[in-house]
């Protein structure tokens, strides 16, 4: 796997190829192979500052794309139809749980 290591100003430091992610992260603690797994499947876009080399257009494309996604809920008490982008912070708002109950919602 072919990965980078981008600053906090988007320039690379260093450029690695990685055969053994668990040697790998081993060596280079805090790194986790769940996150690089994570990096590789495309679940995330970066880890700990890492991330699949590509170039910054597309990248800044694929992160504006995972950030305008939402959803629609419709409250059943009234009948008002929301557009959320962040689930997790509406549900805390809100007070609910994801054990498959609702409150409403």
């Amino acid at each position: 796997m072919k990965t980078a290591k981008y600053s906090s100003s988007l320039r690379i430091i260093i450029d690695v190829i990685i055969e053994n992610i668990y040697k790998f992260c081993k060596e280079n603690p805090p790194l986790e192979r769940n996150g690089f797994y994570d990096l590789i499947s495309g679940k995330a876009l970066e880890y700990q500052g890492w991330r699949l080399p590509c170039g910054e257009n597309e990248f800044k494309e694929k992160k504006e794309l995972r950030l305008g996604k939402h959803i629609e809920i419709k409250n059943i008490k009234n009948n008002e139809i929301l557009k959320i982008k962040n689930i997790s912070k509406f549900c805390r708002d809100n007070n609910i749980n994801f054990s498959g109950k609702y409150n409403g919602w």
